[in-house]
Order: structure tokens, then sequence, then C-alpha cells
């Protein structure tokens, strides 16, 4: 496996890249779209970048998809395990939700959030909702509103909620042990 790749920008197109990685060598990688959408993208010609990736095989292609978190890479392994969700689905949606965004829409059963993504229609919405809601434990009502009461948002606990799960922190601590990683977390 190729988990990451750093190289100079030789080439930009709709949705890939190429990095020259040597002076003889550039590799296409495959990005979500949306990154090169955004105005303040990080994708500038010349430029030096590291991108986490995942290499696939189809029929006769080596396919090489990137991500500029190991995270979205991370996410993008999961979706695409799931049934009816190929890699031009979970590059929209990495694209358009980013990970925070996705693991709101899952704490949330956000259903509009993936509809909204071009591809994604409700029975795919649904799987991915179904699929996730069993991988992610329930957040403790009691830790929630001690964390509310404190002046942390919604987003904000969500975040850091979504970031202890995704780092397989033991979760299941007394409130008193969550809440002193959730404030060493948001550093307020």
């Amino acid at each position: 496996m190729i988990s990451n790749v750093t190289g100079v920008i030789a080439d930009i197109e709709t949705s890939r890249i190429v990095l020259q990685v040597q002076e003889n060598l550039g590799i296409s990688v495959i990005i979500p779209p949306a990154y090169l959408k955004n105005d303040q993208s990080n994708f500038k010609l010349n430029e030096i970048i590291k991108l986490y990736t995942i290499v696939r095989i189809k029929e006769e292609e080596f396919l090489l998809y990137g991500f500029k978190t190991s995270e979205e890479r991370d996410l993008f392994i999961k979706l695409i395990a799931i049934n009816g969700v190929g890699p031009r689905i979970a590059l929209a949606i990495i694209g358009n939700l980013a990970v925070n965004g996705f693991y709101e829409a899952i704490n949330n059963g956000n259903l509009i959030a993936f509809k909204s993504i071009s591809g994604v229609g409700d029975k795919t919405a649904k799987r991915i909702l179904i699929e996730f809601k069993a991988q992610m434990p329930s957040f403790p009502t009691e830790l929630f509103d001690a964390l509310s009461s404190m002046g942390f948002s919604k987003n904000e606990i969500y975040y850091v909620w979504n970031k202890l799960v995704r780092d397989k922190i033991d979760i299941h601590l007394g409130n008193e042990e969550l809440v002193k990683l959730f404030l060493r977390h948001l550093k307020r």
C-alpha cells in the first residue's frame, strides 16, 4: 500500500493532479473534485504537497486516490466498503461535507446532508446512516449537558466526540474523565 505521497504539483485537472515525485516520475492522483472548486484551494502548480493515499485496482487500472488528511483517507476506505457507495460518491461526500461535517450529519441523523450530494439518493443516504450509526457509540446525555453548560457549542462537542471515537480513546470512562479529555481537546 502507498500510504502517502509527497511531490511538486506538475499538473491540475478536473478531478486529479499530477505529482512530480522525482525528476522523471510523475504520479496521477485522483482527489475529491471539491478540493479544486474552493477558491482557497491548497493546490497550486509548482507547490510541494503531501497527500494521504489509497490504491485501488479496477479491471486493468491502477488508481491512486489522495486526501489532505489521513482522517479523510480513512473515511474514504469506510465509505467504499458500503454497498452502493463507490469511489466517485465517496469523493463527493468527503469533498462536500469534510470529515467533521460527515460525522455531524451521522450524529444528527441528517439524511438531507447526504441527499444534497450528487449521486446520493434516499436509499444510499439511509444505508450510510445505518452503517455508521451502528459503529458510533451513543453520546452520554449527562456529558453533553455538562459541556453545554460550560459554553461549548453542539458542533464543538460533536467534533471532539467524533475525534475521540476515531482515535479509539476509551469513551466508556466516567463523565469526569471525559470532561477532562474534552477540555484538553477544546483548549479552553
